[in-house]
């Protein structure tokens, strides 16, 4: 199998999804260099680039009434361009380190709220989710996949039907497209 799951134990599920994928989880005190060593191994291992690298995470708000029912306009301001993945977390400032896992995978699938948001005040700035995700695939020389709104699912199975909001693919030369739903459901059909 040539796909790999990176997934914050602070988003809350079941792992029995997970069977069929190889699974780094991390936490508040993993840093995700472990992440980048175990996909680097997995990579070795089956001697060729990886397809797909799932990560499965929080994007962080600072508002503790933000619902993960969806987002609207009132929500813009509350995104901090945060993603939670172990200690480090993905921002602005650590998004450099990803040149660690360069052209070892083709699509990074990102399953957090939030992560390809923009707001219109906040462009240009640390919480400029479709910036960190543009750079996130630059750096990884991937392409990666995000939405720009809250991603509702069911814990208990880990489970994530379909997007919300509009999904984007951030290109590795920096172009960014909006891709419809059935495109990128058919890239994470097992999901």
């Amino acid at each position: 199998m040539d796909e790999v799951c990176f997934r914050d134990k602070r988003l809350a599920g079941s792992l029995d999804l997970f069977k069929h994928i190889h699974t780094f989880e991390l936490d508040g005190n993993t840093s995700v260099f472990s992440a980048f060593n175990f996909l680097k191994a997995r990579q070795k291992l089956i001697g060729r680039k990886l397809s797909k690298l799932y990560i499965f995470c929080h994007g962080i708000t600072n508002s503790s009434s933000l619902t993960i029912l969806g987002h609207t306009k009132k929500y813009d301001k509350y995104f901090t361009g945060k993603i939670q993945l172990g200690k480090e977390m993905l921002t602005l400032s650590t998004v450099p380190n990803w040149i660690f896992i360069r052209n070892l995978v083709d699509n990074i699938i990102v399953y957090a709220c939030m992560a390809g948001h923009t707001s219109k005040t906040r462009k240009g700035t640390i919480a400029d989710g479709k910036m960190l995700m543009k750079l996130l695939a630059i750096k990884t020389n991937a392409y990666v996949y995000a939405s720009e709104r809250s991603q509702v699912y069911t814990p208990e199975l880990m489970q994530f039907k379909k997007w919300e909001g509009r999904v984007y693919q951030f290109n590795p030369n920096g172009k960014i497209v909006q891709v419809s739903g059935g495109a990128v459901q058919a890239l994470t059909g097992k999901i």
